[in-house]
């Protein structure tokens, strides 16, 4: 993963059928981050394309998203759209316990508990 220093506003302005924009098709063949700015807040952000580099960077304490909480952060809408009990404002450990505690009654045997038609 390798990082970018130019900023690109975005969004990226594209509508040919399901193609990508074609500056947002070339980012994601470079695999690295991108500095972005998007229409509303104070700060600019980063574009992660590539799986590897996703990975990379949601287990960075860096990219932290309980740190946008109470900032004028980078966002497509003009109004803050996230509330600070939002799973997707979470880090861990506090986002993998309410993941495991949401999870458990979706599992097989707690499903087929409460609904035994839908073993298979």
């Amino acid at each position: 993963m390798s990082m970018s220093d130019e900023s690109i506003t975005c969004p990226f302005d594209y509508s040919e059928a399901l193609d990508f924009d074609p500056e947002l098709a070339a980012i994601m063949e470079r695999d690295s981050l991108t500095r972005i700015r998007l229409p509303y807040g104070d700060a600019g952000a980063w574009l992660v394309t590539g799986f590897r580099s996703v990975q990379q960077v949601c287990s960075d304490q860096r990219f932290s998203r309980a740190q946008i909480m109470g900032r004028d952060y980078p966002r497509m809408t003009p109004e803050p759209i996230v509330s600070p009990e939002s799973i997707n404002v979470m880090d861990p450990p506090h986002s993998s316990r309410v993941r495991r505690m949401v999870a458990r009654p979706t599992r097989r045997a707690a499903s087929t508990r409460r609904c035994p038609s839908t073993t298979t």
